[in-house]
């Protein structure tokens, strides 16, 4: 909504319930320094928009309207960012919020743009895949399979691998080693070292691939298998963010 009081929306959010956003008009020269919405239609200084972009590259702006930093939003909105990992600049990033908040709530046109902007802006497309993956796999939507063939594509090219515990080596060849130790590790007795070779039924050939698998579901239920020194161990883990929230990077073996 264009104004620059919050007064102003509050009218409009018993109206039309929802998120409302206060925004301002900037020089488009100005755009790339700004939070800016992309806007579908306008009546009066009521605008309505399918995705928000945090500090697009010179040029690439989808509008002049800045975000002004007054919010009118749904509650969930709070859990949401409470479990969000960095985006941009190292920051947790309320777009990115926005787009599991729209996916929550039913909008999937708009959490399809928003995960779409996260794919373009950060070059990060774990999450569009899991946004198509529920719709296709779980939600059944045969429409969406094109665009999660296509997503996947990108962001994880030698696609998924369903887990198959007997092609498994004596010992690691690749996964994801953990780099450090928490409360969440601690209770699983995953200790520093162990390697993450498979999550939810999918083989982890590396870090991109655990990112993504872990994206295509939003059940706090995980089920990992985990290389502990002398063997490989099924192990079901609880996070309300499906994040341990350790430092971890791709297995190579020594030598």
């Amino acid at each position: 909504m264009d104004c620059r009081t919050t007064s102003f929306s509050i009218p409009v959010v018993a109206e039309t319930g929802g998120n409302i956003i206060g925004v301002e008009s900037v020089d488009v020269e100005q755009a790339h320094k700004y939070g800016i919405v992309d806007p579908v239609g306008r009546q009066g200084n009521r605008i309505e928009m399918k995705g928000m972009v945090e500090k697009p590259a010179p040029g690439t702006a989808p509008s002049n309207l800045s975000i002004s930093g007054r919010y009118i939003l749904q509650p969930e909105i709070f859990d949401l960012l409470a479990t969000q990992e960095k985006g941009a600049g190292g920051e947790i990033q309320l777009t990115d919020a926005m787009a599991r908040l729209m996916e929550r709530m039913g909008r999937a046109r708009e959490a399809e743009e928003h995960y779409r902007r996260i794919q373009e802006r950060y070059n990060q497309g774990a999450e569009l895949v899991g946004f198509y993956y529920r719709r296709a796999r779980v939600d059944k939507d045969a429409s969406y399979e094109t665009r999660l063939r296509d997503a996947l594509a990108l962001a994880l090219p030698p696609g998924l691998e369903p887990f198959d515990r007997a092609s498994l080596p004596a010992s690691p060849k690749d996964g994801v080693v953990v780099k450090s130790v928490n409360d969440n590790t601690n209770r699983y007795g995953i200790m520093w070292g162990n390697v993450i070779v498979a999550a939810d039924g999918f083989r982890v050939h590396d870090y991109e691939a655990y990112n993504l698998i872990r994206a295509l579901s939003q059940s706090p239920k995980m089920k990992l298998v985990v290389w502990r020194g002398a063997s490989y161990d099924e192990i079901d883990v609880e996070l309300w963010d499906r994040l341990l929230r350790i430092d971890r990077d791709t297995f190579k073996p020594a030598g």
